[in-house]
């Protein structure tokens, strides 16, 4: 038997069989306009609700073309699709938008957000942080369970109904930690050990024999073919001894390369890429979670953990700082803390201590290499923080960070525009979705109900360059939001920022905006009182709570945002006094040509798209 093309073809165009083909094409097409033409009509209806309703407010969904799917497609590229919805739908009210049975509350609105953070007690970010632990830092299945499973919050008193014992607390344990051990003395003495960890790291660069070219200690100039990886490696290897002391880096003399690597790998991690498409990138995190845990092992043979008290030392060799000790303290109590699970958590934090500080540190140093008149500018509001030298040696003597602390740290985290530029690099080249979940019930924001389990996401690229926000701050645009301006957070004396911003549509039982908080309590550190000026002009992040949240807010709110801005601050004044530094691209306008690396969004401070070449020589002392 034959076939027979002639007949083939007679049959398929027949009119019954048209017909046939014509439905199988004609028919998802109409479902399709059917269910985008119903979904709209109802997100117009959900539009127009009215604010005197004394219920709360339904959030419109966003019109979809395909039912139970959504907008699961086009949710696979949230830095696309985002700012898309937002331009199409405005801000007026949060947006829905669904990825099958899973809810996502876009936030864009400046009101909107601060009343997320005003209600952050009522939800978490549990979700978040177990994502990163199973897929990026490669915590156990039985460890992941273990922190899903606890319900008991973030107050010092677990959640009404809660059954976690309180030694099984483990998002508090962390998140307590974190707080205690990162602010007052115990900040003053992690920033003086970075610092005088950073000097000996520079100062000793020649001697390392694989670092090529290695640099010059007669004062000539040597040139490197990468600014950012010269970066990684002087600021990665002083922030992982001072967070876990010396010992880890004497034992891991690897890690540094590793810990580069991985950071690189993390879009393919977060992009949940199978292993056999990415098999290098899942050896170096093995090796570096097999180095952790020889780490702890050895650390355990010769340190104590509890030696945790006012009279024991900040730093040790062996776990550095009490954070980590204290870590370990509560992680060893806990069956579910395994030695792979506590080595994944420590990645954890490695990798929150570098891997925004860095980049961040490159932005500012490029943006002000770029400018003659602005490292210039910089370099004076830098000096004006040095220290005096003691009146004797005798003074410091055995003490390393008094003998390394080059400059007045709190004077320097003071000085206005040094403190602009730095909220501008944030503002800039982090882009992060800050998000929240409303696990444990429904919740009221800004009068919408945000039903349980829902997602809400807050894109800090949106906001960071919304022209029509930033203006309704009363922050007047001498560049566009689009380029970097150092001085875009200096404000004139006597500026207040404008009163009376209300959230929109809301309703009559919308509880009424409320003082922004000063971003020193939140965010960063707010010069409003502060008698140091910029030709005439102050430091304020005043009224911008809701426009710049590259460390989130609420009680969610970073824990380790004062340290990463001592890391990149000190560094970024350690290289401009210690040092000469010039670009060195070939071409005059090659810098202008060099941009951030958009694959990294949305999961922080973006690192460069290619190397940066630079030139650097010691400054005479």
């Amino acid at each position: 038997m034959t076939f027979d093309v002639v007949s083939f073809l007679h049959d398929l165009l027949s009119p019954g069989t048209w017909s046939l083909w014509s439905l199988l094409v004609a028919g998802p097409l109409s479902l399709a306009c059917l269910t985008y033409l119903s979904s709209t009509i109802r997100f117009q209806t959900a539009r127009r609700q009215g604010s005197s309703d004394k219920r709360l407010l339904q959030i419109p969904l966003v019109p979809y073309w395909v039912p139970g799917l959504f907008h699961t497609v086009s949710l696979l590229s949230p830095t696309v699709f985002l700012p898309k919805v937002v331009k199409k739908f405005g801000t007026n009210s949060p947006l829905e938008v669904r990825a099958s049975w899973l809810r996502f509350i876009i936030v864009a609105n400046p009101e909107h957000i601060k009343a997320v953070f005003r209600k952050t007690k009522h939800m978490t970010n549990k979700s978040n942080t177990i994502f990163a632990l199973k897929y990026l830092m490669g915590l156990p299945k039985d460890t992941v369970r273990f922190f899903r499973d606890d319900d008991s919050g973030l107050n010092v008193t677990p959640r009404k109904g809660s059954t976690v014992p309180d030694e099984s607390r483990i998002k508090f344990l962390i998140v307590h930690s974190l707080l205690k051990l990162l602010q007052g003395v115990h900040l003053e003495a992690a920033g003086k050990r970075y610092m005088s960890t950073l000097f000996r790291t520079l100062d000793t660069l020649h001697m390392v024999p694989e670092y090529q070219p290695q640099l010059s200690v007669d004062g000539g100039w040597t040139g490197f073919p990468d600014l950012y990886a010269f970066l990684q490696r002087v600021m990665m290897s002083s922030t992982v001894e001072t967070i876990a002391g010396s010992k880890l880096l004497e034992l891991y003399p690897g890690l540094v390369d590793d810990l580069s690597q991985f950071e690189s790998d993390v879009p393919k991690f977060l992009r949940l890429l199978p292993r056999w498409l990415m098999p290098e990138a899942f050896r170096v995190q093995q090796r570096l979670l097999e180095g952790i845990k020889a780490w702890h092992a050895y650390g355990h043979q010769h340190s104590d953990c509890n030696r945790l008290g006012p009279d024991d030392p900040e730093w040790e060799p062996y776990f550095g700082i009490k954070l980590v000790r204290r870590r370990q303290q509560y992680a060893l109590k806990i069956k579910e803390m395994t030695a792979d699970a506590r080595a994944a958590e420590d990645l954890g934090l490695l990798f929150a201590a570098t891997a925004n500080a860095v980049p961040s540190t490159f932005w500012l140093i490029f943006q002000a290499l770029k400018d003659p008149v602005l490292v210039s500018r910089l370099r004076d509001e830098v000096s004006a923080s040095l220290r005096t030298p003691p009146a004797s040696p005798e003074s410091t003597q055995g003490d390393l960070e008094s003998k390394n602390e080059l400059f007045d740290t709190a004077a320097l985290l003071r000085q206005p525009l040094l403190q602009s530029a730095y909220a501008e690099t944030l503002r800039l080249f982090v882009v992060a979705i800050v998000s929240r979940v409303a696990e444990y019930s429904d919740v009221d924001i800004a009068g919408y109900r945000v039903a349980k389990d829902s997602f809400l996401v807050m894109y800090t690229h949106l906001l960071a360059l919304d022209p029509g926000e930033w203006a309704r701050a009363g922050r007047t645009l001498t560049k566009p939001l689009e380029e970097f301006d150092a001085e875009r957070f200096l404000v004139e004396p006597g500026w207040t920022r404008p009163l009376g911003k209300q959230a929109p549509a809301a309703t009559t039982t919308t509880p009424a905006a409320v003082q922004d908080v000063d971003q020193d309590k939140g965010q960063g550190n707010s010069s409003d009182h502060d008698p140091l000026s910029y030709d005439g002009r102050r430091f304020s992040m005043d009224g911008l709570l809701g426009l710049w949240i590259p460390y989130g807010g609420g009680d969610h709110l970073c824990p380790g945002r004062h340290f990463a801005k001592q890391q990149i601050l000190l560094t970024f004044a350690t290289l401009i006094t210690k040092f000469d530094i010039e670009l060195a691209f070939p071409s005059p306008g090659a810098a202008a040509g060099v941009k951030p690396d958009m694959s990294h969004a949305p999961f922080g401070a973006l690192p460069p798209l290619g190397k940066v070449p630079f030139r650097i020589r010691r400054k005479a002392t």
